[in-house]
């Protein structure tokens, strides 16, 4: 059609990757399995960011497992196409700690309308999706690298933080202390505990915290949007 397109395929002799996980991997936050977190860390955020970059400039990433192992990764742009903010992903229903608030109306848009939020992650990229996928959605989001910082910002004179994100493992203070310890000083603010623990007694444990409600990982965007406007519509 007259246009330029760059494709790359890097091809790979590993463990590969399974047929039906080769969409799976490019979720926010997804690994392989749950050993690949163990043995070689990260936060499963890299190849979605990817996807979405390739997509913003006209192309995509995709994967495919390879005969006798390992993988292909095939990346396209088109190179004379303008750059374009690849569109949300489908969304899934969060899972709320109180029960499921009803659908928003015109009385309560999903959009954060600039309310601000306070996120504290300790990892960097996560740091960055955060505010990235609620800045989209409207909110002001600062953030921190453990919970220490987080409660000692939440509890500053004048902190007027619409909700607060913490990651559960953070060193210094992980995010179940920093939650009971916000909870101690008189301070009641909506709190969304951020956890890879999706089980009941990981989100039993994170009620007791003092936290409001429990959004266990992987998820997009519109999935965090939403549990961040149920959260403050209750």
């Amino acid at each position: 059609d007259g246009g330029a397109r760059l494709e790359i395929a890097v091809l790979d002799t590993g463990r590969g990757v399974a047929p039906d996980r080769c969409e799976a991997i490019f979720e926010p936050f997804a690994q392989v399995d749950a050993a690949t977190e163990r043995t070689h860390g990260g936060t499963g955020l890299g190849l979605s960011i990817s996807r979405e970059l390739a997509r913003g400039l006209g192309g995509d990433l995709t994967a495919e497992p390879r005969p006798g192992g390992g993988s292909a990764f095939r990346l396209s742009v088109a190179l004379d196409a303008p750059v374009q903010h690849a569109p949300d992903a489908p969304t899934r229903s969060p899972q709320p700690a109180s029960p499921q608030p009803q659908p928003a109306t015109s009385q309560s848009p999903r959009t954060g309308d600039g309310r601000r939020l306070l996120a504290a992650d300790d990892d960097e990229i996560g740091r960055k999706f955060l505010a990235l996928a609620l800045g989209k959605a409207g909110f002001a989001v600062e953030t921190v690298a453990d919970g220490a910082e987080a409660l000692a910002k939440a509890t500053a004179p004048g902190a007027d933080y619409a909700a607060i994100l913490l990651d559960m493992q953070m060193p210094v203070m992980d995010g179940l202390a920093a939650a009971a310890a916000m909870r101690d000083a008189g301070l009641t603010t909506p709190i969304l505990a951020i956890t890879g623990g999706a089980k009941d007694a990981d989100r039993d444990a994170c009620l007791t915290a003092g936290c409001t409600a429990h959004f266990p990982k992987p998820f997009r965007p519109a999935d965090l949007r939403d549990a961040v406007c149920d959260l403050l519509s209750e």
